[in-house]
């Protein structure tokens, strides 16, 4: 029997989940390379997956609005020709819910035992209601050996609990697909086994090769890198590599872990306990290593205090829970602020050329084209140019570098019934003002219409939002990572205006933009802002369009 494993795919680059919400095809179902096996839904787009191959659904293994990490194994097909309907499993695997983290994925897949048997997943399993991923800390057993049901397999850790994970199956261990020291997320599979009794072990059994751990808010040009070993640890007092983790993005050094007192089992330092300590010395309230090495048993700071619970008043609210798209929005906005160190700034344009351009070619332009011509081609078109000038606004931050992007990839925000999602218009910089708004339209179409394919919401590189489009003067919109900014389009009001002192009624809007204090001051950001004003406002009015 030969399986071919169907992924979750990564919808954007700061997505890392998508939820099932209708399967096409059930156990059992023959299907054809590329046809529509399932359809999901992330913050960002709603989405029909094809199939990788044609064959037959072997598995589900997740059921319908079940959330699932990216890069995790959602179904199988199986290839041979010679497979039996009637031989197929029948149900599903009961839902399980993956939390919004990132997700390990290995770099290879190593087949060192031959089989023609049924193959075991074994999953990474949540140890806690909290717990989005844990640690394998050791194997219990290698490739090629027997393992009985309910034998020790391996050990993981989380920052809760350490525990001994048994075997699901009795069997042969055919696949390890992550080493140890690894961190991944709940609900992977980590190992397979076979309960073949003829499984033979081939002869290039080999360690299973590195992983590697998908980063969604990474630089776009480089969405996969190696894992790292964050810190190095020289010390008996166990630390778990989420902690490690912190500790080297933060730059807390394993002296200064020694010196935080530790919440979990054990005195084990955990997350809280170590964002706690880097808040602190942040703000300049932790005393020094020595200091506090002397003053151990009294910390320097306190840990978070959970939010006391709200009180609803018997009868008088409605509470709706969110749904998949609003939580990961929800998530995505906090972090964006947590990232960068917004700044607004607002500038004024008079549109009054523009408005009086398209008032003459609108109709023949939807003659021909088979849509309405609006504003938004215009400011996309003034940004663009904008960005040419100044191209610290196409940037990214990694770490302490600044990555200047070559192409003008535009993200458009699009509201949709029950949030939005930001479609792309890439290499903007190569298209005519007629030929952003034909990319304008269709990706706005198909985003309503849930016919956006992934490639269509990843790799933007500057966003541009309309309040306007609902009466707002201006808005104040929040970074969509990892770009540095994003420039916001009021509503075209017309308004007296004094011009070379004289009061005129000129077709005004404003425009207001946030970007990240990082790495763009007020002045770039200032100038940047003008030089959009500048192209709106001398916008050639004898162009043919």
């Amino acid at each position: 029997m030969s399986l071919v494993d169907v992924i979750m795919p990564q919808m954007g680059e700061s997505i890392a989940e998508g939820t099932i919400s209708k399967w096409h095809k059930k156990v059992g179902d023959k299907i054809a390379k590329d046809e529509i096996l399932l359809e999901i839904s992330t913050d960002k787009v709603d989405s029909e997956i094809p199939s990788p191959a044609a064959g037959v659904v072997a598995e589900l293994l997740f059921q319908e609005t079940t959330t699932v990490g990216v890069h995790a194994i959602i179904a199988r097909i199986n290839t041979d020709a010679t497979v039996s309907l009637a031989t197929a499993p029948t149900t599903s695997a009961p839902k399980v819910e993956s939390k919004p983290v990132p997700v390990a994925v290995p770099s290879s897949v190593p087949a060192t035992v031959s089989h023609s048997g049924n193959l075991v997943d074994v999953i990474m399993p949540q140890m806690g209601e909290s717990i989005a991923e844990g640690t394998i800390t050791k194997w219990h057993k290698k490739v090629g050996d027997k393992v009985g049901k309910d034998e020790t397999l391996l050990e993981i850790s989380t920052d809760k609990v350490d525990s001994e994970i048994p075997s699901p199956a009795a069997g042969i261990l055919a696949e390890i697909l992550f080493p140890e020291q690894t961190t991944v997320g709940v609900n992977t599979v980590i190992a397979r086994l076979t309960t073949d009794a003829n499984a033979k072990i081939s002869s290039s059994a080999t360690a299973p090769a590195p992983a590697v751990t998908v980063q969604p808010a990474s630089v776009q040009t480089a969405p996969v890198q190696q894992t790292v070993a964050p810190q190095t640890q020289t010390s008996d007092r166990f630390y778990s590599p989420l902690v490690l983790n912190i500790a080297r993005t933060e730059s807390v050094s394993m002296s200064e872990l020694e010196t935080i007192p530790g919440t979990g089992a054990n005195n084990r330092v955990s997350k809280n306990d170590i964002l706690a300590y880097v808040e602190s010395k942040k703000s300049g309230k932790t005393a020094s290593v020595s200091q506090q090495k002397a003053s151990a048993a009294v910390p320097s700071y306190s840990s978070p205090k959970p939010a006391a619970p709200i009180t609803y008043p018997a009868g008088r609210v409605e509470i709706i829970k969110m749904d998949t798209m609003r939580k990961a929005i929800s998530e995505h906005m906090v972090r964006s602020k947590h990232t960068s160190a917004h700044v607004g700034s607002v500038s004024e344009a008079d549109l009054t050329n523009i408005v009086k351009f398209r008032e003459k070619n609108k109709s023949v332009f939807e003659k021909r084209e088979g849509f309405n011509l609006t504003y938004t081609p215009f400011f996309l078109d003034a940004v663009v140019k904008a960005i040419k000038d100044f191209p610290m606004m196409n940037a990214s931050v990694d770490g302490d570098n600044i990555i200047i992007r070559k192409d003008i990839n535009l993200g458009i925000a699009v509201a949709l019934e029950n949030g939005l999602i930001v479609p792309v218009i890439k290499n903007a910089e190569q298209k005519s003002l007629p030929g952003i708004a034909r990319a304008l339209n269709d990706l706005a179409n198909r985003a309503r219409n849930k016919k956006l394919v992934p490639d269509e919401v990843t790799g933007g590189t500057f966003t541009v939002t309309n309040p306007g489009g609902y009466g707002n003067l201006y808005g104040f919109p929040i970074i969509n990572q990892p770009q540095v900014a994003i420039l916001g389009v009021g509503a075209i009001k017309k308004r007296a205006v004094v011009i070379e002192d004289a009061i005129a009624i000129r077709s005004m809007v404003y425009i207001s933009m946030s970007y990240d204090h990082r790495i763009i001051d007020g002045a770039l950001g200032g100038m940047f802002m003008q030089k959009v004003v500048s192209y709106l406002e001398n916008f050639d009015i004898t162009q043919a369009i």
